[in-house]
């Protein structure tokens, strides 16, 4: 997470639609498959437009949300100011794996989705599930999602095509792709971080997790997505 995507972020709205369209979809999933209850407590890292809350803001019994951009932070408190239990908190975008902001907090599900193909290596991604351990209740689970596991944009564009024809949102598809095609985003995607399952798996033997590498939780059909059972 560069300071060139920290600056990418501050007024990335382009992507506003295929953001919300993702996080709906990925919303139910794991509502669905975690059993998402009025007892929860959701951390979202990396909120952006604030969509996660969106869709939880009524189920769970609070939900802290983080970003590095100040824009999405005061829209979010802007937003929310009517919610007791959803807070928006801005972390350092020099410092963004430091969650000092939380650190007297407990949360039941842990919530980082499109987020950690900003950061700059594997040893980032360790560092993130080491500090997320420390904030999760006994039994609390974290979901890293949307990691893209091969180079390649084409193979992004063919699988979201494919969801957009099936879920109905081709014109936000097209939005989408013109706005990236014409953004400062075509030239700092090749900086994306990957990894593959190969090296997913070998940090869940690294780090001795007790997870699962899950398919389809996001459009992205050809991304993967990490559960972590602490």
């Amino acid at each position: 997470m560069a300071n060139q995507w920290t600056q990418f972020w501050q007024n990335a709205h382009g992507f506003d639609k295929i953001m919300r369209l993702n996080t709906v979809l990925f919303a139910k999933k794991i509502q669905q498959l975690f059993n998402i209850s009025s007892e929860d407590k959701i951390l979202d890292i990396g909120c952006g437009p604030a969509y996660l809350e969106d869709f939880f803001a009524k189920k769970v019994k609070n939900i802290t949300a983080l970003d590095v951009s100040s824009d999405y932070v005061k829209s979010g408190q802007e937003k929310f100011k009517q919610f007791d239990s959803v807070q928006f908190l801005q972390i350092d975008p020099n410092d963004y794996l430091n969650f000092e902001v939380i650190k007297d907090q407990k949360f039941s599900k842990i919530v980082v989705m499109s987020v950690i193909q900003y950061f700059k290596n594997t040893e980032e991604v360790e560092k993130l599930i080491l500090e997320m351990q420390k904030v999760s209740q006994q039994g609390g689970i974290l979901i890293i999602a949307d990691i893209i596991v091969q180079d390649g944009a084409l193979q992004d564009v063919i699988s979201l095509f494919g969801r957009a024809i099936r879920h109905g949102f081709l014109l936000a598809f097209f939005q989408f792709v013109l706005y990236a095609r014409f953004s400062s985003y075509y030239q700092l995607r090749n900086k994306l971080l990957k990894i593959s399952v190969q090296d997913l798996q070998k940090i869940i033997q690294k780090m001795g997790l007790k997870a699962e590498i899950m398919d389809n939780l996001t459009i992205h059909a050809e991304r993967k997505n990490l559960v972590i059972y602490f």
